[in-house]
């Protein structure tokens, strides 16, 4: 009996190390909930030192020892999420938010289309990810006008295929367009260019032979600059209207030296007919 009795003081201290494990597993294991405060849905930010704000619920007795927050833009080169700002918390103790003022924004593209979101993880090593706030505008300065144009103000060219370039800041730069100004165009009046580090770059072939002028138009996905307006020449043998007018030029010569020895010939004819006359 005494035995028996033992044996069933010993289940219930073990049963009741196991509820209590149960207990602070379940405290430890548990869900966070991780809420990204700042930046909010469409909002907008700028500077070096844009604050981020993050707060949690549900974390019972285990600490969050640090957030990073990370941003990503489709329409930049921050296509994948990048890592802007990691928050610590600095104390032994549970917190329901951490703040942190050290995002610099300038170290991503401007842009109207950020993704953010916050990943944090707790003593244990488990990670909690907030949802993605959307649509957030980073917007630091407008970008750099184009410079080193080519081919550059009053140069001509000799065969119709002409390659437009310019220096950009990579950094500031999303896009690049080439606009042909003052009425004259080949086909469409604005091309898309292929933006590449820091230039931007396009050729297009068989331009008729004529006078141009042109800008190039750089953005950063918020603002829009463009370069000094630069005009060149095309002169080809071989290209459009120059070429067409220029055949005809030598086809109205021919006709006039025709012409002209026509009329020697049928001079000399009437000398002689008065001759034997």
């Amino acid at each position: 009996m005494k035995n028996n009795l033992k044996y069933s003081m010993e289940a219930k201290k073990i049963l009741s190390l196991l509820v209590v494990s149960i207990f602070l597993l379940s405290f430890i294991s548990g869900a966070i909930t991780v809420n990204l405060v700042n930046p909010a849905s469409d909002g907008r930010v700028s500077g070096t030192t844009q604050a981020t704000n993050v707060t949690f619920t549900d974390q019972g007795l285990v600490n969050v020892t640090s957030c990073t927050i990370y941003a990503s833009s489709s329409s930049t080169a921050n296509s994948t999420a990048t890592n802007i700002s990691i928050v610590t918390n600095t104390t032994t103790n549970t917190t329901t938010s951490l703040n942190a003022t050290v995002w610099n924004t300038f170290n991503i593209e401007d842009a109207t289309d950020y993704s953010v979101y916050a990943s944090c993880t707790n003593i244990t090593g488990t990670y909690f990810n907030s949802t993605t706030n959307t649509g957030i505008e980073v917007n630091n300065s407008i970008p750099s006008a184009p410079t080193s144009l080519a081919p550059a103000s009053a140069t001509t060219d000799t065969d119709g295929d002409v390659t437009f370039s310019a220096t950009v800041t990579g950094a500031n730069t999303t896009e690049c367009f080439l606009f042909f100004v003052g009425g004259v165009s080949f086909g469409a009046s604005s091309r898309t260019m292929t933006h590449t580090a820091n230039s931007c770059s396009l050729t297009i072939n068989d331009i008729p032979s004529l006078t141009y002028e042109y800008i190039i138009e750089v953005n950063d996905g918020t603002e829009r600059i463009n370069s000094s307006n630069t005009r060149f020449i095309i002169n080809s043998d071989t290209s459009g209207p120059s070429y067409l007018f220029n055949n005809q030029k030598a086809f109205q010569k021919a006709q006039e030296n025709n012409s002209n020895e026509i009329g020697l010939l049928q001079k000399f004819f009437n000398w002689l007919k008065n001759l034997f006359n």
